[in-house]
């Protein structure tokens, strides 16, 4: 059996630190770009700064740790870390989060307006 490792991601989006978290953890806003299957437990917040959220897969509990930090310019940068994850799933779990944060992308856009 191969070593359990996490997924770390970082992203740069074109928005204001709060208003990236509040689309993250306003589940009203989430569900206008995430769609269903959001079933992760908050167990950890600091407004505008942290989420992290924990959910059962298997035998496993997988954790995601969401930084967000300002980049200036009305920018922001997301540090997400998730785990454990096999290896052979790192590549899936990226191409999920990639097609996450693009409709992210657009929700933001559609915001600013």
């Amino acid at each position: 059996m191969s070593a359990m490792t996490d997924v770390a991601i970082t992203r740069i989006f074109d928005a204001p630190r709060e208003t990236v978290y509040r689309a993250f953890a306003d589940p009203d806003r989430r569900s206008k770009w995430s769609g269903p299957g959001v079933r992760a437990t908050v167990v950890e917040v600091v407004e505008n700064e942290l989420l992290v959220g924990e959910e059962s897969s298997g035998d496993a509990v997988v954790r995601t740790r969401m930084e967000f930090h300002d980049q200036g310019d009305g920018r922001s940068r997301l540090v997400l870390t998730q785990g454990p994850c096999r290896p052979e799933n790192e590549a899936e779990a990226r191409e999920a989060w990639s097609s996450s944060f693009a409709r992210l992308d657009k929700f933001l856009s559609r915001a600013r307006r």
